[in-house]
């Protein structure tokens, strides 16, 4: 178990580097004084993959940030996004043990420049904690810094059986399967079982990249994969 870093970045993406020159700078001087691992998944839905990557490994050794990049030939299905998000969580939580916690991005997001991460962590609870740096006040996968405990009970303990995630996935995303409690479908109870602190510091920006740039079915809500297909 690798001990070295204080962040484990997460990112889902997708292969829209044009995008990516938007958001993932502006995660990486986020984190600006901070040993950090990035690890990405990218899926592949409009332009190269290759490309994609290229372009992220440039980002990262510009900021000097150490980054792992995982690509697929497939994306736009919810299955594809589980993937992603699986292969995110199971690489962290067995191979790194950060010593600050997880900081879950995804590539449409951009930092607002107000508060780097160093002046926010002083603060923050021991353990069972989330930060979530969005503003709903409620864990998900919306910009948010995990505590390691709580990333890997609320995310790593939920991961299903291979053998199982057909079935789960016919009810609950790949976030909800993490965040919402499957019995009220709702993410209050698991979002009461942490210590919560909240603080604007990311918008979103996929919504209108996708409306300028998406050449195929786009379902009126901004989503990258489009769950009923």
């Amino acid at each position: 178990m690798n001990t070295n870093y204080d962040i484990i970045i997460l990112s889902t993406a997708c292969s829209r580097p044009d995008l990516h020159n938007q958001s993932f700078p502006s995660y990486l001087k986020f984190v600006e004084g901070l040993r950090v691992k990035w690890i990405v998944t990218v899926n592949t839905l409009y332009g190269s993959l290759e490309e994609t990557k290229e372009n992220i490994h440039m980002i990262a050794d510009k900021y000097n940030v150490d980054v792992d990049i995982f690509g697929y030939d497939t994306g736009g299905t919810i299955r594809d996004w589980y993937n992603s998000v699986r292969k995110l969580i199971i690489t962290a939580c067995e191979n790194y043990q950060p010593k600050i916690g997880y900081l879950w991005l995804e590539d449409d997001w951009k930092w607002n420049g107000t508060v780097p991460l160093t002046n926010l962590i002083a603060n923050l609870p021991k353990e069972n904690w989330y930060f979530d740096m969005f503003g709903r006040g409620w864990v998900s996968f919306n910009p948010g810094l995990w505590s390691v405990d709580a990333f890997k009970r609320i995310c790593y303990d939920k991961q299903p059986a291979v053998e199982d995630i057909d079935v789960i996935l016919a009810k609950w995303n790949p976030e909800r399967m993490c965040t919402y409690d499957r019995e009220k479908n709702h993410p209050g109870p698991v979002t009461n079982s942490v210590n919560v602190t909240v603080k604007k510091l990311f918008d979103e920006i996929g919504t209108s990249w996708q409306r300028k740039n998406l050449r195929k079915k786009f379902d009126g809500r901004g989503r990258t994969f489009l769950e009923n297909e």
